[in-house]
């Protein structure tokens, strides 16, 4: 049986013009790794750049090396971090392993990066325990939970984001944005709304207290909203609907708002939870 031979394509005859156009449009993906933590279970979400292409000749380092770097500060580190938990079925609140797990172990690998200890990927696998912690669903998907880790620790906010100008971690974005699935029936909305905000005040006492010691490599956990569907049925699938969020008119830190009142609705755009949480 013989087999077509293709010669490669003669990517260095293209005019250098076409060649950063390449680099410009290198694909980018956003994929899910299912974990958990003594049955609780969550989706960490990562983003992924194929920064392989600058190990290819050192003719192409040099023409890409900006561009890539530009494309791995905009769509990596300059994202929030970001989980999606999931709901044990008939569950209608929030767990705490899992939140309380990254928030011991985001600040370790954040501090491996400006000890300029080895904090590569390979790096973090070496630190993370066997036997404890996050566990992949899929065991090939293991590295995932330290790409996870590697992005949260250089996670940062981007220029000119006023909002965050006093953050205790400076630049650092030491956020985990978290979505909560559940797949527990209610009896009508109100209830629905009822537990939405027990929820989001549970993330405000549990994770961002006035009283509370806030150190650089502090992370908080912010409530991204509530998502309710059938078991059995993917967010993928669950195309009419986008995380709701309910605003009690309270800050992270249980400070009264000025001029806030209490709200319930879309806590993002369908385009914002199809374009940065779901997988591409």
């Amino acid at each position: 049986m013989s087999t077509v031979q293709h010669d490669p394509f003669p990517f260095m005859n293209l005019p250098v013009e076409l060649r950063l156009m390449v680099y410009e449009r290198l694909p980018r993906q956003i994929k899910h790794t299912e974990v958990s933590i003594d049955g609780e279970r969550a989706i960490l979400v990562t983003r992924h750049l194929p920064t392989a292409i600058l190990r290819t000749s050192k003719q192409i380092r040099l023409e890409a090396r900006t561009i890539v770097e530009k494309l791995v500060r905009q769509f990596i580190e300059e994202s929030p971090t970001k989980l999606i938990e999931l709901g044990k079925a008939g569950t209608k609140m929030r767990q705490k392993k899992i939140l309380d797990y990254l928030m011991s172990q985001i600040p370790r690998e954040r501090m491996a990066v400006e000890d300029d200890e080895k904090s590569d990927i390979e790096g973090i696998l070496q630190r993370l325990p066997k036997s404890s912690g996050l566990q992949p669903t899929d065991l090939a998907a293991a590295p995932n939970i330290a790409r996870f880790l590697h992005q949260a620790a250089r996670a940062r906010y981007r220029p000119g984001d006023d909002r965050f100008h006093d953050a205790p971690g400076g630049f650092w974005n030491n956020t985990v944005v978290t979505v909560f699935v559940t797949c527990a029936p209610y009896k009508n909305e109100e209830e629905f709304r009822c537990f939405a905000e027990i929820n989001h005040r549970h993330i405000r006492h549990m994770y961002h207290h006035r009283e509370m010691p806030h150190f650089p490599h502090d992370t908080w956990i912010r409530d991204g909203g509530i998502i309710q569907v059938e078991e059995d049925v993917s967010l993928e699938r669950a195309i009419d609907r986008v995380p709701m969020l309910c605003q009690d008119g309270y800050d992270d830190w249980g400070k009264k708002i000025e001029g806030v009142r209490d709200s319930w609705g879309p806590a993002m755009r369908r385009e914002d939870w199809d374009g940065e949480w779901l997988p591409s």
